[in-house]
């Protein structure tokens, strides 16, 4: 993948900006994303399904990479692993960093990883890959990137039918849907997918589907719903 310039870096946060303001009348930084969610619980989200997968996924001494890191809740399971992880929020980064001194902490944007291709054995990122917006499919493509070949990835994302039960408001787009207005947890954009996007997205990527595993919730109507989706893939 071809470096991305300043410019264009601007650029595209400045499209996504635009596509946010369409739903909220003053769209929230990505890097105020922690701050708001995680801040104040930054092990929240860390449930019994994700960390059983993370565990599955790890592996003794690989280099592994976790994107939109948060402050590092997945840290413990990769005691055994030379875990690096990164996120666009410098006061995640730096409390990650503190919480967690024998890791490797970098602010960077997972759409635009600062690193050279085929280093890191393993590449996931959950409760995160969402809030990249539309440009869902960069960060995914620069997962991919950064692996090596035969190298394995896992991401989490919401899956749209579950905030389309939510009653929250979207924008429909090409590769999913954006979600906004009409709940304060979620009024700074989300992008979701359902298992036709995950295809699409995986191709275009080019990297080879290993499963995709799911979670239901129950909706207020006590119907059961997909809320999440785990995709596994590996590099080709």
């Amino acid at each position: 993948m071809a470096k991305v310039s300043k410019a264009r870096k601007g650029q595209l946060n400045g499209v996504l900006k635009e596509l946010l303001s369409e739903i909220r009348e003053e769209p929230l930084d990505r890097k105020e994303v922690w701050e708001r969610m995680w801040r104040k619980d930054p092990d929240g989200g860390c449930t019994k399904s994700t960390s059983y997968n993370v565990k599955l996924f790890l592996t003794k001494n690989w280099p592994v990479l976790e994107t939109a890191c948060g402050s590092g809740r997945y840290l413990r399971l990769a005691k055994n692993s030379f875990y690096v992880g990164i996120d666009v929020a410098w006061e995640a980064v730096r409390v990650g960093a503190k919480r967690n001194r024998e890791a490797n902490y970098v602010q960077a944007d997972m759409a635009y990883l600062p690193f050279r291709e085929g280093v890191f054995e393993k590449t996931f990122s959950f409760n995160g890959i969402d809030f990249v917006g539309p440009f869902l499919k960069y960060a995914v493509k620069e997962m991919a990137r950064v692996s090596k070949t035969g190298g394995k990835i896992i991401f989490s994302a919401h899956h749209s039918d579950w905030l389309i039960a939510r009653g929250i408001e979207f924008v429909e787009m090409e590769g999913g849907k954006l979600f906004g207005a009409g709940n304060p947890l979620y009024n700074f954009g989300i992008f979701a997918i359902d298992g036709e996007d995950v295809d699409a997205l995986l191709d275009e990527v080019g990297v080879r589907n290993a499963g995709t595993s799911v979670s239901t919730k129950k909706s207020k109507e006590g119907i059961k719903v997909i809320s999440t989706l785990i995709i596994k893939a590996i590099k080709r």
